[in-house]
């Protein structure tokens, strides 16, 4: 990126709370790109600021990100990265990140995933990694994504304390999933979390919620959005939600 900016600072969306605003939410949908189909889908019927996370197996990467931009969605790129369960029907792919991998070898797969396309805000760890094995390598990861000025997001809501610790400790702004969303669970799941998360924005300024691909999700998405100024509060992309530098 020129002009000395960081790809976050080039590539976010920008977001300004309404002055009457107590809280705002983003909503945040994973596996972007991956059915085209599903692509026009979400670009006409989430709200604009939702947040699409690319998958780096997605066609076309670089029209479905011009593409999102275009209607007003903030884009991460999702980063493979070794989870539990990896090689035991857990494949994340052939880009993974592995703790068995020395740090040249991991470095290459980052950089070519990176490589994919330009446009994106920052990268988001779909699960949440498992390096017990060489935690110095998930370290190195984090520390050359700080070094490009790459932001990262996890999907999970699991407990991150050695994640969020060790992004921390490589001056790597973070943030993370705080529930999912999934009209599978049925109507009355669904208006319960919805209602949690206005609760969460209105206590803590902010709130942060994944979805998967799910048409009867959007439209449901769509009309909750339409109620959420009567109660001040408002959708934001994702990157309203990493902390600022001190």
């Amino acid at each position: 990126v020129s002009d000395g900016m960081t790809i976050f600072e080039a590539y976010k969306m920008l977001f300004a709370p309404q002055a009457a605003t107590k809280g705002f939410i983003s909503i945040v949908m994973v596996d972007y790109g991956l059915s085209d189909e599903m692509t026009l889908q979400s670009l006409s019927a989430l709200p604009a600021s939702t947040t699409f996370i690319l998958s780096p197996y997605a066609e076309a990467a670089q029209d479905k990100i011009d593409r999102a931009r275009s209607s007003g969605h903030e884009v991460w790129l999702n980063l493979p990265v070794q989870s539990k369960g990896y090689g035991n029907g857990n494949d994340s792919g052939p880009l993974t990140l592995l703790s068995g991998l020395d740090p040249e070898q991991n470095n290459i797969r980052l950089q070519k995933t990176l490589a994919l396309a330009h446009g994106y805000a920052g990268v988001t760890f779909s699960n949440l990694p498992d390096f017990r094995e060489s935690p110095d390598g998930l370290k190195d990861i984090l520390m050359s994504l700080a070094g490009r000025g790459i932001p990262l997001s996890l999907a999970s809501v699991d407990e991150t304390a050695t994640l969020s610790g060790l992004a921390e400790a490589s001056s790597l702004p973070y943030t993370q999933n705080g529930l999912w969303l999934d009209a599978d669970e049925g109507e009355v799941a669904l208006q319960s979390k919805l209602a949690q998360l206005e609760l969460i924005a209105t206590e803590k300024f902010q709130a942060v919620a994944f979805i998967r691909p799910q048409p009867k999700l959007f439209s449901a998405l769509k009309n909750w959005g339409g109620t959420l100024s009567a109660k001040g509060l408002e959708f934001a992309p994702l990157s309203a939600s990493v902390p600022e530098k001190k």
